[in-house]
């Protein structure tokens, strides 16, 4: 892998492009959530890409939890960020151009990029320099 690996998907009528590294690393970040149990256990998970809300010594503080409490990050904040608001800050400059941001009420922003243009958006990033491949799997198991 290098960096100028991509790899997308479509998720929801939204063709979603990433770092091929980042949306590796964010997939083994969410099998190891899975195994998540606790506090304690969010407390001691290694995440390469995902910080878990509420783990913080002041987080926990604040919240009177322990760390043999039911640890569901779900209950907390709007979490976790889309994939699609991930592909806005992790995706290389040189692409900045591709989709475009929408921006609604009460939800983050995302990156919509219209699947029908799966085509244009593969060959310019080829143009570009980049080496992308399809994995639909992957991709949708980083939307949760």
């Amino acid at each position: 892998m290098s960096e100028t690996d991509l790899v997308y998907g479509i998720v929801d009528d939204n063709l979603i492009l990433l770092p091929a590294d980042f949306a590796r690393e964010l997939a083994a970040d969410y099998r190891t959530l899975d195994s998540v149990r606790t506090y304690g256990d969010a407390r001691a998970a290694v995440m390469t890409q995902l910080e878990l809300p509420g783990t913080s010594d002041e987080e926990l503080a604040e919240s009177g939890h322990e760390d043999s409490d039911l640890y569901d990050p779900s209950e907390l904040d709007d979490w976790p960020t889309p994939i699609a608001t991930w592909a806005l800050d992790v995706l290389p400059d040189e692409l900045e151009d591709v989709g475009e941001q929408y921006e609604g009420m009460m939800v983050d922003p995302i990156l919509r990029i219209d699947p029908s243009s799966e085509a244009d958006v593969v060959a310019g990033a080829a143009r570009l320099g980049f080496a992308i491949t399809r994995d639909d799997d992957l991709i949708r198991s980083l939307e949760r």
